[in-house]
């Protein structure tokens, strides 16, 4: 659903009559949408949508989000979600819980504003590839203790965290065991 995809000179926009139950597809909606400031998506149901990729993707003048009210229970890929959001200094994404999700590489990458986040209430259960999840983002605050990494090959964690200097990350020693024998240097495990 590219609905508003690459409306660059958006700056507003009122998607409260949006009825988006039915969607399966919501990637790319508000992605290129480089001028827009907010965006209240409260009313969206997102149950049946299975691609959720790249709807804020470069959305730089963006700069605080709320979409704790989503439901990805039939999402099998986030990827790029908030990609390039590079004025995103506030995102409330409390849970993220789906038994079909596979795909997570670059959701936060290039998210230059937000310091921390709150991913306690995501399953990662089923999730195969996290290939660049944080890099390049501003993170220094990152508790990832209810992630389970168990079924993500080496090859994602190479490139999860790139340029995180400085980021503290708090983890399930035994259900992210492998990524831990992974983390590059200057990113430090906490208890």
């Amino acid at each position: 659903m590219e609905c508003y995809n690459a409306c660059k000179s958006l700056k507003s926009i009122d998607v409260s009559n949006f009825d988006t139950s039915q969607v399966t597809d919501l990637s790319q909606i508000f992605s290129g949408c480089s001028s827009l400031t907010s965006i209240d998506v409260s009313n969206f149901k997102t149950g049946k949508s299975i691609y959720l990729s790249t709807m804020f993707r470069d959305c730089i003048s963006l700069t605080s989000l709320d979409i704790s009210n989503f439901d990805f229970s039939s999402s099998l890929t986030i990827m790029q979600m908030f990609y390039n959001c590079t004025k995103l200094g506030k995102l409330n994404i409390q849970r993220v819980q789906g038994e079909n999700l596979k795909t997570m590489t670059d959701v936060f990458s290039y998210c230059k504003s937000l310091t921390s986040l709150d991913l306690t209430g995501f399953d990662t259960t089923t999730v195969t590839d996290m290939s660049g999840m944080f890099s390049n983002s501003g993170l220094l605050k990152l508790d990832l203790s209810s992630f389970d990494t168990s079924k993500i090959t080496s090859k994602s964690f190479s490139t999860m965290f790139t340029n995180c200097k400085g980021l503290e990350i708090k983890v399930n020693k035994e259900k992210c065991a492998n990524l831990v024998k992974k983390l590059p240097l200057y990113v430090t495990v906490v208890e």
